[in-house]
């Protein structure tokens, strides 16, 4: 079993059988490799540092492809609501114009101002859409 120390060193700990010229059962004897490790450090970090850094470039890509991705769904998400908001209101505006007709004789339709603003509130939201 390898145990690494807080200070940085790197020990073995082993457990042998209960003798009576040794220690109890389960307690540890530990060993010190730290200058083997350290050049074993030495050899191996700059290829695994190389490789880190390109592990952390592709992942910044891919996070900056992500990004891209969410904002494109995000702006197309809220063209949609918008146009959505306009339909409803349109809709409503229209279901306010036909309560307004129903209330309203046929000979003064033309003359009706309120008739006329619901109109033009539809003309304006047509126009704002486009």
């Amino acid at each position: 079993m390898i145990e690494w120390e807080i200070d940085g060193t790197i020990t073995m700990t082993k457990f042998q059988k209960n003798d009576s010229n040794s220690r109890p059962a389960n307690k540890p004897c530990q060993e010190d490799f730290s200058n083997g490790v350290n050049i074993f450090v030495r050899k191996i970090w700059p290829k695994t540092r190389k490789e880190l850094e390109k592990v952390a470039q592709s992942t910044k890509t891919a996070i900056d492809k992500g990004e891209q991705y969410i904002k494109t769904l995000s702006q197309e998400g809220i063209r949609n609501a918008k146009k959505i908001a306009v339909s409803f209101k349109k809709e409503k505006l229209y279901y306010e114009l036909g309560k307004t007709i129903a209330v309203t004789p046929k000979s003064k339709w033309h003359e009706s101002a309120a008739i006329e603003a619901v109109i033009t509130e539809i003309k304006n939201l047509e126009r704002e859409n486009q």
